[in-house]
């Protein structure tokens, strides 16, 4: 099956069967059978997917050419961005359809009933099992609607949720038009939240509702600690001086990301300790043209030490910053569960973040998380001082991996998910 971008056919005489890539009359046996290990197709909902930076599109589109132990093709929808999306997936066959983004009031209204309806068309198309995951429980993106249109089809839907004051229990609730909510809530094959406070938040506004634990999981061996002499390389390459403490953040410069209160605790801590060869990248794009300006106002007041806060702007492989680092900081003011801190404990870098309930317990074991509980200058420098020592830090880096190791293996992600998505519910 050719890879690209299309639109959707609707046309149940013009679709094309997922396993053989021959034309069909649409139906099929959405059902499936026990004899089939993986599902004929899989419809994935994004709001965002690359090039279009954010939310949980980038992970799943690291995460393609795994996703054949799961589905033996997967159509992705997503909202109509400028460019195509990129889809290599390997030797996984991958489509997608974009909906109209929403311009107005009635067109938000209606958002969630096209997106229902462009999935409704793609799996009347699939002669097999197929299964629909939504990677965001905002109600707006249409997850209602088709868990209503699909309830009694036998087709599974599931519902990822991944942000804190996003898409956590209450905030699913107070959503206009509560009563469909409950009604899809309660036609859905289960709540997927990402972290044990999503998963709590989930379970006390919908206890009816089916609810697992699915935390991101990632390539343990493409995400490992670098040899020495690799980190070193990377430094030169990326212009950081060999010896100071680099420290890294990933993720949108915006203000839930908490760059400004970060800017501010460095520049202090750097001003205390004379720590002038010590470096902070941010990594991630500059959405926000206002928030960037008030960081190079704040950086611009402390021409000694600007120097030492570095931004790249968006890049093609954060693996490369992150095996430059030493320790990761965030003061992110909410999240879902941050896969950068997930990279970053693979690569055994310490964690220096701001504590979230609900989040930020997920990562703890022995030394690998200095949670701050009250965000200063004064607890980060304490926190980052630590970090000086080589010894603290080599017993916070194997700490690190071993949290990674034994809670977000990706192997262990899909496993759990082809069992959720092939199940009979």
């Amino acid at each position: 099956m050719a890879r690209g971008f299309v639109e959707l056919e609707t046309d149940p005489a013009k679709c094309v069967d997922a396993s053989t890539g021959m034309a069909t009359h649409g139906g099929g046996d959405h059902g499936g059978s026990a004899k089939r290990p993986r599902l004929d197709c899989l419809v994935l909902v994004c709001s965002k997917w690359p090039p279009v930076y954010g939310g949980p599109g980038i992970y799943y589109h690291r995460l393609l050419p795994r996703m054949a132990s799961v589905a033996k093709h997967v159509h992705i929808v997503t909202r109509r961005g400028q460019r195509p999306p990129l889809l290599d997936a390997g030797e996984l066959p991958v489509t997608a359809s974009a909906v109209p983004q929403p311009s107005g009031a009635v067109t938000q209204q209606l958002f969630g009933s096209r997106v229902a309806w462009h999935i409704v068309q793609q799996v009347r198309c699939v002669r097999g099992r197929a299964a629909v995951l939504f990677t965001g429980g905002n109600p707006m993106n249409g997850w209602r609607e088709t868990a209503i249109a699909l309830g009694s089809s036998g087709i599974p839907v599931i519902v990822e949720n991944v942000l804190m004051s996003g898409d956590d229990g209450p905030t699913i609730a107070r959503c206009r038009f509560p009563g469909l909510t409950r009604l899809a809530a309660a036609r859905i094959r289960c709540f997927c939240p990402v972290s044990t406070g999503l998963k709590r938040s989930l379970q006390h506004v919908f206890p009816r509702v089916d609810c697992q634990l699915l935390p991101y999981g990632i390539d343990l061996a493409a995400n490992a600690p670098p040899l020495p002499a690799r980190k070193r390389a990377l430094r030169e390459e990326l212009g950081l001086p060999p010896h100071g403490l680099v420290a890294v953040t990933l993720g949108n410069v915006h203000e839930r990301k908490g760059q400004l209160p970060l800017i501010q605790a460095w520049i202090e801590w750097v001003k205390k300790m004379r720590a002038t060869d010590a470096r902070l990248m941010i990594v991630g794009p500059s959405e926000v043209a206002a928030y960037r300006a008030e960081l190079d106002r704040v950086l611009a007041a402390e021409p000694l030490f600007a120097h030492t806060v570095l931004f790249t702007g968006q890049v093609p492989d954060s693996r490369r910053y992150l095996s430059a680092a030493d320790m990761y900081v965030t003061a992110a003011r909410a999240e879902g569960l941050p896969i950068a801190i997930v990279e970053a404990l693979a690569h055994g870098l310490p964690v220096v973040c701001r504590w979230l309930e609900g989040v930020t317990d997920d990562f703890m074991l022995g030394r690998a998380v200095t949670p701050l509980y009250d965000w200063n200058a004064g607890s980060f420098s304490d926190a980052a001082t630590l970090m000086l020592d080589p010894i603290a830090r080599s017993w916070a880096s194997i700490d690190a991996r071993r949290v990674a190791e034994q809670r977000f293996d990706v192997h262990l992600r899909l496993a759990r998910l082809r069992q959720l998505l092939q199940s009979d519910g």
